[in-house]
């Protein structure tokens, strides 16, 4: 489960079984919309902050198949096929995910300890950072401050703190 920044959708991920996610309004308990994941293993989602022109909402999956981006128009109950993430080579079994201060990027925890970066416009992995040895099994964003940074848990039963200006 993930809600929207504005707390209007909450996006629910189905089971393997169902393979479907949904989305519903929180105002009004209503069923917005729902979508294959066409046999994608996803594990977490995030959205975006800001809302497009358009009332457009974007929100990303991630998981063994690595990360994809949605596009939601609630007001049109829209829900369109998810755009695959690019990483090249490199092949990763994304385990969370959290969008930058800016919304210009966005952060994937892996299960081999490394966080993925990449730029939301163009879904292209842009920086692979080595974190810990262990599973990253959250990603949490630190509040103000002059420096972007987040910290990150991971299996092996440490905290990591990661600077994105660094």
């Amino acid at each position: 489960l993930c809600f929207s920044e504005d707390s209007r959708l909450l996006a629910s991920l189905g089971t393997a079984k169902d393979d479907r996610v949904y989305l519903w309004d929180t105002r009004t308990g209503n069923y917005v919309c729902n979508a294959s994941l066409k046999g994608l293993k996803v594990e977490n989602a995030c959205w975006r902050g800001d809302v497009g022109a358009n009332g457009e909402y974007v929100f990303v999956t991630c998981g063994q198949d690595g990360c994809h981006v949605w596009k939601v128009n609630p007001y049109q109950g829209l829900l369109a096929a998810p755009l695959g993430c690019n990483t090249g080579s490199i092949k990763r079994h994304c385990t969370c995910v959290l969008f930058g201060r800016d919304q210009s990027l966005f952060y994937c925890g892996t299960t081999s300890g490394d966080l993925l970066s990449f730029t939301y416009g163009t879904r292209i992995l842009r920086d692979v950072h080595q974190v810990c040895k262990g599973k990253i099994t959250a990603l949490v964003a630190l509040p103000g401050g002059a420096r972007e940074a987040y910290l990150l848990g991971s299996d092996d039963r440490s905290v990591y703190l990661f600077d994105a200006g660094s």
